[in-house]
């Protein structure tokens, strides 16, 4: 779709305000899934500064995309919104994103890097040569100076018709009233209006063995989840479960895995977890499950930390094996 660094530019750096009306207006018709980051609003909080920090200006492919087309994430996003109107299809996706951006430059950047682009009502949609066959549908656009569209053709193309026929994507009530709640009391948010039931996988693929759980992914019929950032990253979700009693072992599920990071806090590397876990709140309201947990700035910073030392002493193991 696009090349790596820009993508990867554009999303990485993360309201109590709603969201942007005017990205809301982008998205897709009648959505399944919206989901948004105000990344202004996050990177102002101490841990949104440590994540803008780790964008190094050492890194190779960070630099060649800030000298090649001005464009900084830590400087340049604002908000970034997604929308899909198929639940899992990640090839039916949209993403709007508010901010500063030389359209031109990022153009011959693209173009420099061998993708390709056509012109729709005015408005060029860019493809990467290096992106996946996942992606092979997907192009990226800029409205303007301050507004881009990524996703899939057919999505970017109709974001342009409602941007030049000034047409509002009108979102069902309850939707939209979800929406306003989550985004506007959080960082980062995400809605979800169709089950979690994961695509069937051919016969024979990989991660195509059945895996029986406790609650099965089909039983969550609709899902809302929020971040803040702040000294404690609190997160926060709602799920609409198929039924009474399966609301009520999604709650056990997750007060079964507390219980056992407290009978296993005495352990090497559990005392982070621990004081996660100790932050835990989980109650149900008929077919409803709500979560709630603060993780301790600095309990998140090192367990953050310790994941490259993890990798690193699992290949050690592998290597001696």
């Amino acid at each position: 779709m696009i090349s790596r660094p820009l993508l990867c530019g554009l999303l990485a750096a993360g309201t109590c305000l709603a969201a942007d009306p005017a990205l809301l207006n982008l998205i897709v018709r009648d959505p399944k899934v919206v989901a948004g980051i105000d990344i202004q609003r996050a990177k102002n909080s101490p841990f949104g500064q440590k994540i803008v920090a780790g964008l190094k200006d050492d890194d190779q492919d960070f630099q060649k995309l800030l000298n090649a087309t001005g464009f900084d994430p830590r400087r340049d996003l604002r908000e970034v919104v997604l929308s899909s109107d198929a639940g899992n299809a990640h090839d039916r996706a949209l993403i709007v994103a508010s901010g500063t951006f030389d359209a031109a430059r990022i153009g011959r950047y693209i173009e420099s890097e061998g993708g390709t682009s056509t012109t729709y009502r005015g408005f060029d949609l860019w493809k990467s040569k290096s992106a996946g066959e996942e992606h092979r549908n997907g192009s990226i656009a800029f409205l303007s100076g301050s507004t881009a569209l990524i996703g899939n053709d057919e999505l970017v193309r109709q974001a342009i018709d409602r941007h030049l026929g000034q047409i509002q994507t009108v979102l069902d009530p309850p939707v939209a009233a979800k929406v306003q709640e989550w985004s506007a009391n959080n960082d980062a948010w995400f809605v979800s209006t169709a089950s979690l039931n994961p695509p069937a996988r051919r016969p024979g693929a990989p991660g195509s063995s059945m895996i029986p759980t406790i609650v099965p992914l089909e039983s969550i019929q609709k899902a809302y989840a929020g971040v803040r950032f702040g000294s404690n990253v609190e997160i926060s979700g709602e799920t609409l479960m198929r039924s009474e009693q399966d609301a009520a072992s999604l709650a056990d599920v997750i007060r079964f895995a507390v219980s056992m990071i407290r009978m296993n806090q005495d352990k090497p590397g559990m005392e982070e977890l621990q004081k996660i876990a100790d932050t835990v709140r989980v109650s149900t309201s008929g077919a409803s499950t709500r979560f709630f947990m603060a993780l301790p700035e600095e309990a998140l910073q090192k367990l953050l930390d310790s994941k490259p030392r993890i990798r690193t002493e699992r290949k050690s193991r592998a290597a001696r094996i």
